[in-house]
């Protein structure tokens, strides 16, 4: 039966992968080749975090005035290394785009204040919460990272799919038609021009899909697929899979940025009606992750609403905040799962 089961993963993820892996790798080596400091390319995750890599920019709305990105030895976002050995814990593998891979510093993310609260509420048991989020990653990423990691037996396996602009990356790795809209791109590079963060973290997506609507329903095909993948493999490996849906400044803050951004509505020719079109995507993904019985949770209801920004003006990121906010979520609503592992492996020591 396990061997069944290895054959059809393995189909599955050949019927998916095959036609695309040359756009898949063509991706990836782009973006190693434009930012050699900070990405190395990989055969399975397409391309990962170097070890040990390090960035430091100046981040006025920071209340230091800086950020530092920092990789360990094994290049997940951490200022400690990673054992390969799980000495015991309870081991959490979160991934996500650059959003997770975090402008914040490391003490910051949510993977790091996730670890400290399961930790401190935990009752002898340990945890450990590894950032593997990484920039440009979308499904078809998260499907070769478990692959990849899989020799670091994670107990949980967190995705966490940004909706602002990941389907527009399926749309680059499944070749999806371009806009035949004459000024399609004039209007995005003067938009970019004064809102470059607001373009790429979710007009950019918005403007397509309202002018190429067709790509809407293939692209959200086929992160499914992917994420139905993750699942076969997690289920093979006792892995409890959790899928995050994050929203984007866009619906989250747009009053935090509003003057930017009403004039990229305006020169984009947008509608009330088309800036909905990411959360649009989300529900679309949230019903057929039900549907297969996948656990998920949109984070729109827990984002929307707060007294603090969270997401940076300068490129639309989350901020130190907006990780807060993911972590105390992720808690509130997934720590009873997450302990259960726990409980788990001091049943099955006490039974050995």
């Amino acid at each position: 039966m396990i061997k069944m089961k290895k054959f059809i993963i393995i189909l599955i993820i050949l019927c998916n992968c095959c036609g695309e892996d040359n756009r898949f790798y063509a991706i990836s080596k782009d973006i190693v080749n434009s930012e050699r400091d900070y990405y190395i390319f990989d055969p399975l995750a397409g391309h990962i975090h170097k070890s040990n890599a390090w960035r430091e920019y100046a981040w006025p709305e920071h209340k230091d005035g800086k950020i530092i990105l920092k990789t360990n030895n094994l290049g997940f976002r951490s200022d400690v290394d990673t054992n390969i050995d799980k000495q015991g814990r309870i081991r959490i593998l979160v991934t996500g785009d650059s959003h997770i891979d975090g402008v914040i510093n490391n003490s910051e993310s949510c993977c790091t204040i996730l670890q400290n609260m399961l930790n401190q509420a935990a009752d002898g048991q340990l945890y450990e919460v590894i950032n593997s989020g990484t920039g440009y990653y979308f499904s078809r990423n998260y499907l070769g990272l478990i692959q990849k990691y899989l020799y670091l037996a994670p107990d949980v396996y967190i995705v966490i799919l940004y909706g602002g602009n990941e389907f527009l990356k399926t749309c680059s790795l499944i070749g999806c038609r371009k806009s035949d809209n004459p000024g399609y791109y004039a209007k995005l590079r003067e938009v970019r021009s004064f809102n470059p963060g607001g373009v790429a973290q979710g007009l950019n997506q918005i403007y397509y899909f309202k002018n190429v609507p067709e790509s809407m329903e293939i692209c959200v095909k086929s992160a499914t697929d992917d994420i139905y993948a993750i699942k076969q493999i997690c289920e093979l490996h006792n892995i409890t899979l959790i899928v995050l849906l994050l929203p984007s400044k866009i619906e989250i803050e747009w009053l935090t940025d509003e003057l930017r951004l009403n004039k990229s509505k305006e020169l984009l020719e947008l509608t009330d009606a088309d800036l909905q079109k990411n959360l649009k995507i989300l529900d679309k993904i949230a019903s057929l992750l039900n549907n297969q019985q996948i656990s998920y949770l949109n984070l729109f209801d827990y984002m929307k609403g707060k007294d603090h920004k969270l997401f940076w003006n300068k490129d639309y990121h989350l901020n130190d905040y907006g990780h807060k906010v993911i972590a105390e979520t992720l808690f509130a609503t997934y720590k009873d799962k997450i302990f259960q592992r726990g409980e788990a492996r001091v049943a099955k020591g006490n039974n050995e």
